[in-house]
């Protein structure tokens, strides 16, 4: 994102292109579910091949938003594409009944790593044919060696993570066939082999509900519904929001957790900043001035009850738990830093309501 925006603002080549190149090298990996949409946590190995399983909703989100932005950037289908995917992956195994994204997909099935992910050349072929099977595995790297073990369970023998190393014109090359061809094959492909990885024991989900990483999905999909001009996407968006609203909100007091239609704990600095900036987003894809002023609100009641009087801002509320030491989180986690958070949403907002003693409060933040 940061390598984007330099880009961007100063039309400098280098930084766009650094950051191009990972995107494309990260959906070209294992880490990347070729089949069902959305990434794992990390890799396990250099080359970005072997992945750790679990899938976690804040990298999902927060990788939708940097690819939505990608594809702004580029023009590059690809990069949409990776988006709708991500995007369609959460809603279809992510989502709460009641509403509201689940925390994380476990790694492992049936006690073995990567159990549910991973494939031989021969359960291809079962479902494909011998001819699309041998070609889809050339696509993806899949050979009779393998490329993953689970140390752990050896009798389960060596599979294969699926992953995009080599040029598709070169692989059709080596198979005889069209570039065309193949790529108008692939999606077809994939939707058969995700349907018979669905009759497979799926990994466990974290099914609670957290407002933080949830205003991450918010963001997401209101930004990349209005980069994509998908509608859909940003009534997800809305529906989140609403279920935010409506479910883990008492007594005027926004909470954190949910799960089995029961919300508690009180909500701490992410939860407020991820979701008003969530809301920015979802005003800036609709116009709705609704989601602005409940950011605001969000904004005002953080500033009351976590703000420091140097202008930086604790984890906890000044009126929550007693605790020997109320800590300031500055620096970038797997998620972005509270203070950061709350340092951009302080500026937008006073952008959008002409309230220079916002801008100034963001800057105090930063210095």
């Amino acid at each position: 994102e940061y390598l984007l925006m330099v880009g961007a603002r100063t039309g400098a080549e280098a930084p766009t292109a650094m950051a191009l190149h990972t995107c494309r090298r990260m959906t070209e990996g294992g880490m990347y579910d070729h089949l069902g949409g959305g990434f794992a946590r990390y890799s396990v190995d250099a080359r970005w091949l072997v992945p750790h399983f679990e899938k976690m909703l804040y990298d999902n989100t927060l990788l939708a938003k940097l690819y939505a932005h990608a594809y702004q950037v580029s023009g590059e289908e690809r990069f949409a594409t990776t988006v709708r995917e991500t995007l369609d992956y959460l809603e279809r195994e992510m989502l709460d009944p009641a509403g509201g994204f689940y925390s994380a997909q476990d790694a492992d099935s049936e006690g073995i790593e990567g159990k549910f992910f991973v494939w031989t050349p021969e359960e291809i072929a079962d479902v494909l044919g011998p001819d699309d099977g041998a070609a889809f595995c050339a696509v993806y790297a899949v050979t009779d060696a393998g490329n993953f073990e689970d140390p752990h369970h050896p009798e389960f023998g060596r599979r294969n993570v699926l992953s995009r190393p080599e040029p598709l014109a070169d692989v059709a090359a080596r198979l005889g066939r069209s570039v065309d061809d193949v790529e108008a094959a692939l999606p077809g492909w994939r939707e058969r082999l995700l349907a018979k990885r669905e009759e497979r024991v799926p990994p466990g989900l974290d099914d609670k509900v957290l407002t933080s990483w949830n205003g991450l999905a918010i963001s997401a999909f209101a930004e990349a519904g209005r980069v994509l001009d998908a509608p859909r996407y940003i009534e997800s968006a809305r529906r989140t929001a609403e279920f935010i609203r409506t479910s883990m909100v008492r007594d005027g007091r926004l909470l954190h957790s949910y799960r089995a239609g029961e919300a508690k704990v009180d909500a701490l600095l992410e939860d407020f900043a991820y979701l008003a900036l969530g809301l920015v987003d979802l005003y800036r894809a609709t116009g709705d001035l609704e989601h602005l002023r409940w950011a605001a609100e969000l904004y005002e009641e953080a500033v009351t009850r976590f703000r420091d009087d140097d202008g930086t801002f604790f984890e906890s509320p000044e009126d929550g738990e007693a605790l020997i030491l109320r800590q300031k989180p500055f620096f970038d986690s797997p998620t972005p830093s509270g203070n950061a958070s709350m340092a951009l949403l302080a500026f937008w907002l006073g952008r959008y309501f002409g309230r220079p003693e916002w801008e100034d409060a963001s800057r105090a933040v930063v210095s």
